[in-house]
């Protein structure tokens, strides 16, 4: 009788033992289905949120003054709407600027980087806006190369200020980072 008692109660446990293994088995497959929808729904909100992102949001201020350089001083203006389910965390922006001009000794095409700022900027919560300036004062500005540029610019040739720009984020619980580069930016218009 004992056989047939451990029989039975060995069929029990791998019963048990079966319910078990289908239960885990069910929950990894919803799990991987939830997450599978989370990352659509992620994936859709970002794509959304890199069409809302205006960095220069507007005019970029410069103001160069070689004889007062502690007043000199660069600002960009950015605009992040963040329409997705999740925040948009670590946001860093790197500027530079650029002059490029003709120089009146040598009538060669110089462009020399006058301004580089690298720095980090608030994250912006889920389905809330950030509106700032990055900005850059005396000690982000290369003030020998424009003290070059006030001797030897061609006042006879044009010159332009150039400018490139470079965001990054990360975004769904920091898995994701995505960078946008926006390269010689034309700031005087032509």
């Amino acid at each position: 009788m004992s056989g047939i008692k451990n029989k039975i109660n060995k069929f029990k446990e791998l019963r048990t033992s079966r319910k078990l293994s289908f239960s885990f088995i069910i929950a990894v497959i919803i799990f991987a289905q939830i997450v599978g929808i989370l990352s659509i729904i992620a994936i859709s909100s970002l794509q959304q949120i890199i069409s809302n992102l205006r960095i220069p949001e507007g005019v970029i201020y410069l103001n160069i003054d070689v004889y007062n350089p502690e007043s000199m001083e660069a600002s960009i203006p950015y605009y992040i709407q963040n329409q997705g389910i999740y925040g948009l965390n670590d946001l860093f922006i790197e500027a530079e600027i650029f002059i490029n001009y003709i120089d009146e000794t040598t009538s060669k095409n110089i462009t020399a980087k006058i301004f580089s700022k690298a720095d980090g900027i608030p994250k912006c919560e889920a389905f809330s806006s950030l509106i700032g300036n990055f900005s850059g004062t005396f000690s982000s500005f290369n003030v020998t190369a424009i003290v070059e540029f006030n001797q030897n610019f061609d006042f006879e040739k044009s010159f332009k200020f150039l400018t490139n720009i470079k965001f990054r984020a990360k975004y769904f619980f920091n898995l994701i980072t995505f960078s946008i580069a926006l390269n010689n930016i034309d700031l005087t218009g032509g």
